[in-house]
Formats: C-alpha cells, sequence, structure tokens
C-alpha cells in the first residue's frame, strides 16, 4: 500500500517532498518492525533535510516537523520513537494543509479479509498504514475509518480462542493497540490523535516482540 502512496506523492509533489514522505514511511514501518537503527538514520534524513524558503507561517510547520523528527533520532529505545512518531504524522499533516500540498487521496484497497491471527496482523499493518497516510494527509475522515478498522478486536483475554498461538502477555499487548485505536477514531484534538496513534504503534512492536521470543 505504501507503494501506492508513494507513485501519488510523486505526481503531485517536488523531489524533496517524495524524498521527505518516503523517508517517513521507512520510519513508521522500520518502528513497528523494531528496527530502531533504520527508523533513526531515516528520522535523521527529515531533520536535516531542507524544505526550502518558506515564509514565516509555513517556518513553524516545518520547525514542528524538524522537532518531532530530532525527537525520534533522539529517542532512548522503540517504544520512545513510536510515541514520537505521532506526532511527526501530525506536524507532516499541519504542513501539508497550510500549504495546499502533500500526499494524494488514499489507496482504493481495502483492508484483506483472511481468517486467523494471520488475517488479523494483515488488518493491523492496513488499518495502520492507512492511519499513518491519513495523518500526514490532514484527513480526518480517512483517519477515523481507518482507526476504526484497527480498534475492531477479535482477540481479547476472556475471548481467546483455545488454539490461538498468541501467548496472554501479546493478547494483551494487541488489546492495547486496539484501545490506543479506539481513543484516536474518537478524538477530535490532533494533538491527542497523534499520541494515541504513537502509543498504537508502541504497543503493535512490543506485541511482535513477545511473538518472536
Amino acid at each position: 500500500m505504501w507503494i501506492l502512496t508513494l507513485l501519488a506523492v510523486a505526481c503531485a509533489s517536488p523531489p524533496s517532498m517524495v524524498a521527505h514522505h518516503a523517508d517517513a514511511s521507512v520510519v513508521r514501518d522500520a518502528l513497528v518492525d523494531g528496527d530502531l537503527e533504520l527508523a533513526q538514520k531515516h528520522a535523521s534524513k527529515i531533520e536535516k533535510r531542507s524544505f526550502g524558503d518558506v515564509d514565516e507561517a509555513m517556518a513553524v510547520h516545518v520547525t514542528e516537523v524538524t522537532t518531532a523528527a530530532g525527537a525520534i533520532v533522539g529517542a532512548r529505545d522503540v517504544s520512545a520513537a513510536a510515541g514520537q512518531l505521532g506526532r511527526l504524522g501530525a506536524a507532516c499533516g499541519a504542513c501539508h494543509t497550510a500549504g495546499g500540498g502533500g500526499p494524494g487521496g488514499p489507496a482504493t484497497e481495502a483492508p484483506p479479509v483472511v481468517e486467523g491471527v494471520a488475517g488479523e496482523m494483515q488488518r493491523h499493518r492496513w488499518a495502520a498504514t492507512s492511519m499513518w497516510d491519513a495523518l500526514v494527509r490532514g484527513d480526518d475522515a480517512g483517519f477515523k475509518s481507518a482507526a476504526e478498522v484497527m480498534a475492531q478486536a477479535p482477540l481479547t483475554p476472556s475471548g481467546t480462542p483455545v488454539d490461538s498461538s498468541l501467548s496472554p502477555l501479546a493478547t494483551e499487548l494487541e488489546v492495547k493497540a486496539h484501545d490506543q485505536a479506539l481513543l484516536a477514531a474518537r478524538s477530535t484534538d490532533p494533538s491527542q490523535r497523534a499520541g494515541h496513534y504513537g502509543q498504537m504503534l508502541a504497543a503493535c512492536h512490543a506485541c511482535h516482540a513477545v511473538v518472536r521470543r
């Protein structure tokens, strides 16, 4: 899905913004996968990239983007970095909205329909990616819709299937991710919404780390 998003950006944005969006997407995926070094490498590119000459109003948004990226670079661990990712996405969205540019519309794919834990994980990634794309577009309706998909939790501490391969801790973390998505879907404050998104990704990473043990 992120490839389709980058193609949409390429058609509507200058080369520097295409690179900027690509780096941000790598940061997001790297944090979900627990690769802090890769995430910080690309966050550093965002922090250091020149946005060219901008007026005073836009400079405020640019500063917030670079500051948020810098917070990821300086994060002590994946969870701390993930907590700052929502801030970065919200800063990008505010900058795009103010400048009348940025990524194009949402991809047309629907959430994958696959049974079992594997299917649930596919829906998680689709929803997390769609939430991010909407966040950086400043698309409130798109963000809410994707967050609601993420918030649909078939696995709960009391309802985990007997044959589930998830441990109780992994299930607890998955529920936490769903809860943060639900709070994000209900929030109308961009800062709070971004915070819930970051906490959701932190829970996703923690769950993945447990599953990989």
